[in-house]
């Protein structure tokens, strides 16, 4: 009752009637997860990032209040028209060393397909690692349709359309081991945030460049020729206007300019407001180009079938994300 986050339902009183007792609480006119897939499919990787971000915020905030919810799976995740709400704390427990106040009510769910394993191994642990191990497999589960269990589970994440090696990534720490997971919430929603505006996430640790980076790498390479080798920002910017805004832009010619797979080429000489700059790959770029060519294409020809065609509305658009 004294959680109060715009993302978790709040409850306003508890009592008895007749002999029935009751939990006053605050109505939410939406569906959960398994509805709404139901509803409008699988939704796109970047779609879903505004849900789950709201979503990890809302249980950090629990986390600070010292409350693990331990049962987070698409049931207790609620969304509609952009809005997102975490339900049912029933067997949610304040972090208490001693496990005095440990109690639980009827039989419990966890062991599910979305609990830690460490917590299906001792149900009475209390580490809010065990809720970012669930988000993530409520997250797995909601782009894929299938839970983290099994043999080459992963292959069912980067079998999605527009998963990216970063986001990609992400996914996959909440879902690893607790030592090597994501620590806390605010670590997942820094790299959450980092997807949403294109730079590259902390779980990013291989070095690889992010979707991004990768899209302009290629263009710029698609650009220069023996009689051009080079390509004016200003031109790559415009190009791109649809698909990047201006800071994700900026971001990713940063990476490749750090990793020097592009440089720049002072042009402002030619131009009367001494603003030209233009860029080429690098002998590095090109090598790099060349290694991964079928992600680059794959990349540049969704980036013009995007503009080709736009986003495709549906009759649930304001459903679920």
């Amino acid at each position: 009752m004294e959680l109060r986050h715009p993302n978790i339902t709040p409850i306003y009183g508890v009592g008895e009637v007749n002999g029935k007792s009751y939990i006053l609480m605050e109505y939410f006119d939406g569906f959960n997860l398994h509805q709404a897939r139901d509803i409008s499919g699988a939704p796109k990787p970047s779609v879903v990032l505004d849900f789950v971000e709201r979503i990890a915020s809302a249980l950090g905030y629990a986390h600070h209040k010292g409350i693990v919810h331990r049962d987070i799976k698409p049931s207790n995740l609620l969304t509609i028209k952009g809005d997102a709400r975490v339900v049912d704390f029933g067997i949610a427990q304040i972090l208490d060393p001693s496990g005095e106040r440990f109690t639980l009510t009827g039989a419990t769910p966890v062991g599910d397909a979305y609990a830690a394993p460490e917590l299906v191994d001792n149900p009475r642990l209390l580490d809010s690692r065990c809720d970012i191990f669930s988000l993530g497999a409520c997250w797995f589960w909601l782009l894929t349709g299938t839970t983290p269990r099994g043999t080459n589970w992963e292959a069912s994440l980067r079998a999605v359309e527009e998963m990216g090696p970063s986001y990609e990534n992400v996914i996959l720490k909440t879902l690893d081991e607790p030592e090597k997971r994501y620590q806390t919430m605010e670590q997942l929603l820094d790299d959450i945030r980092a997807l949403k505006v294109g730079t590259a996430p902390e779980a990013d640790t291989n070095g690889e460049l992010d979707d991004n980076a990768c899209l302009i790498l290629g263009i710029v390479f698609g650009h220069c020729s023996p009689e051009r080798v080079t390509t004016s920002v200003y031109r790559l910017e415009q190009e791109l206007s649809g698909k990047l805004n201006r800071f994700a832009f900026a971001l990713a010619l940063k990476k490749l300019r750090k990793y020097q797979l592009v440089e720049d080429i002072d042009t402002s000489d030619f131009y009367e407001d001494g603003s030209g700059i233009e860029i080429k790959v690098t002998s590095a770029g090109e090598d790099w180009v060349e290694a991964n060519h079928p992600r680059i294409s794959k990349l540049i020809e969704t980036t013009i079938e995007h503009k080709q065609t736009g986003e495709k509305a549906t009759a649930f658009d304001d459903i679920p994300f």
